[in-house]
């Protein structure tokens, strides 16, 4: 079984176009930039179209971010944190567990969401 998801290409266009935007280019000058089609970056955008890295590396040049600007929130300071919390409680009560556990996933849900609101979009 997966336990990531994988690349998440709607998001990630979203990401791409509003850097563009809030850069002030058009798709046609990126385009024209970076040599490739219009239509495709707007499918990209659009997330129809799936950006080899070298792509995407060069728009991260191109409209002056890292590349990690495109990548998804990954809250790994809290997930070390989670780990601790679930083995103070392994001899709780399955139930209690499975309440903390959901409280947890809450957590973790709400962090990612507050993370989105303020960076991605």
């Amino acid at each position: 079984m997966r336990k990531y998801k994988s690349v998440d290409y709607v998001a990630l266009g979203k990401k791409i176009a509003q850097r563009r935007q809030e850069l002030n280019y058009s798709q046609k000058e990126i385009a024209e930039y970076i040599d490739c089609n219009e239509s495709y970056l707007s499918r990209v955008e659009n997330g129809k179209a799936r950006p080899t890295f070298d792509f995407v590396v060069i728009l991260a040049r191109v409209l002056d971010v890292g590349i990690d600007y495109f990548l998804p929130y990954t809250p790994i300071g809290s997930k070390i944190i989670l780990h601790e919390l679930q083995d103070k409680w392994a001899n709780c009560s399955p139930e209690l567990a499975k309440f903390l556990d959901h409280i947890l996933e809450e957590a973790k849900q709400l962090e990612v969401d507050i993370y989105n609101k303020n960076h991605l979009y």
